[in-house]
């Protein structure tokens, strides 16, 4: 091959235009692919960001529904530091429903 060269550079031009439209081609591939991998990935987080909010919403109209029942909250929402015994001063408002 290298002997054929020799004679025929044009083989050598056309073999660089080949290698680069090549390379071209796998470089668009390439970032093609990434970018579907990436909206996965982004995807994938929005969908867990959804779930642990779906699952926060849940709790917390668990614990409005409770204050209007006139019951202590279920959820475990208050910080640790939190005296449980107490009710907030909120509640209050509601003393006069039965």
């Amino acid at each position: 091959m290298l002997a054929a060269t020799e004679w025929e550079p044009w083989l050598l031009g056309l073999a660089a235009v080949i290698t680069s439209i090549g390379g071209l081609i796998t470089s668009m591939i390439t970032i093609r692919r990434s970018g579907k991998e990436a909206k996965e990935k982004a995807d994938d987080e929005c969908r867990e960001r959804l779930r642990a909010t779906r699952v926060e919403a849940e709790q917390l109209a668990a614990e409005i529904h409770d204050y209007r029942m006139g019951r202590r909250p279920t959820t475990a929402l208050l910080p640790p530091s939190h005296p449980r015994d107490e009710r907030p001063e909120e509640d209050d408002r509601w003393s006069h429903l039965p």
